[in-house]
């Protein structure tokens, strides 16, 4: 017996659970196995509608220094780690959109550095511990970042903390096509 189901009229997953559709609109925007459109979401509404809680979306500009390249934002500089220059280097120079999965940031000092780590430096708005787990929502300037944390963190709402993101996960958007890079 085939099971099929759909959320909000947009998700459907075959009776294997291996196919995730994507649809916007009734256009299907994405095929593939759920773990592969999660980790490998080919636009910003693809992204933006699978994992819980959303990923968080920065507008960046992309600029290149000694040839490394960095995710410029409003308040904060991230490097591109070297072994994901290639796939971004044609972004070089242009305003693009920053992805980051909330699982992808935590609190600096709870991991040891590792390469690709980044820091981010966020103002705390709102801590809600839902049990494994801690979603903290906090600005950079004017942007809002969602983090899942460690459920033992001390972080209070005004709090001003360092973040660690791990750039290797990171997803870059073409800004005026929403296309992934």
């Amino acid at each position: 017996m085939e099971k099929s189901w759909t959320r909000c009229g947009q998700t459907s997953l075959d009776e294997d659970q291996v196919r995730a559709d994507e649809l916007n609109d009734g256009v299907i925007m994405q095929i593939g196995r759920p773990l592969e459109v999660y980790n490998n979401p080919n636009n910003l509404f693809v992204a933006g509608f699978i994992g819980s809680p959303a990923m968080n979306f920065l507008q960046v500009y992309l600029v290149e220094e000694n040839s490394t390249l960095f995710a410029e934002g409003e308040k904060f500089k991230l490097a591109i780690p070297a072994n994901l220059r290639e796939r971004f280097v044609r972004a070089k120079g242009r305003q693009a959109v920053l992805g980051i999965r909330p699982e992808h940031l935590c609190e600096k000092g709870i991991k040891p550095p590792f390469p690709g780590g980044e820091t981010l430096r966020v103002s705390i708005d709102v801590v809600e511990p839902v049990g494994s787990e801690v979603i903290l929502i906090a600005s950079c300037g004017s942007a809002n970042i969602t983090a899942s944390v460690d459920p033992q963190t001390e972080v209070k709402p005004g709090m001003v903390m360092e973040l660690l993101v791990d750039m290797n996960r990171m997803h870059l958007f073409n800004k005026e096509t929403g296309g992934a890079y």
